[in-house]
């Protein structure tokens, strides 16, 4: 299912549109640091569990990873559109003209 999905110069075009409009749009962070979707302040710490592990972050290392992730996403997206934009142009280009 994966590979039918990027492996389609259009399915890439769109999936790429949809993170670029996720990492854009008003329903992310916005630069802020989140914990648990609540927005952080310079003093608090996060607190996380996960399969009984618990793990503390402070505010500069969440607002540092959340940063992270977004420029991956942002970064990914635009790879997507621009592999998939190609893909569509090339094969454009390549089809014979009807005799």
């Amino acid at each position: 299912m994966f590979w039918r999905i990027f492996g389609n110069r259009y399915g890439a075009v769109a999936i790429g549109v949809l993170l670029l409009v996720l990492v854009f749009s008003p329903w992310g962070s916005g630069g802020k640091a989140l914990c648990g979707g609540v927005e952080m302040r310079t003093t608090d710490t996060c607190e996380e569990t996960r399969n009984g592990k618990t793990t503390v972050s402070s505010y500069d290392e969440e607002k540092r990873s959340q940063s992270l992730a977004r420029y991956g996403f942002m970064a990914a997206g635009f790879l997507l559109v621009l592999g998939g934009a190609t893909m569509i142009v090339v094969r454009a280009v390549r089809k014979p003209a009807a005799a």
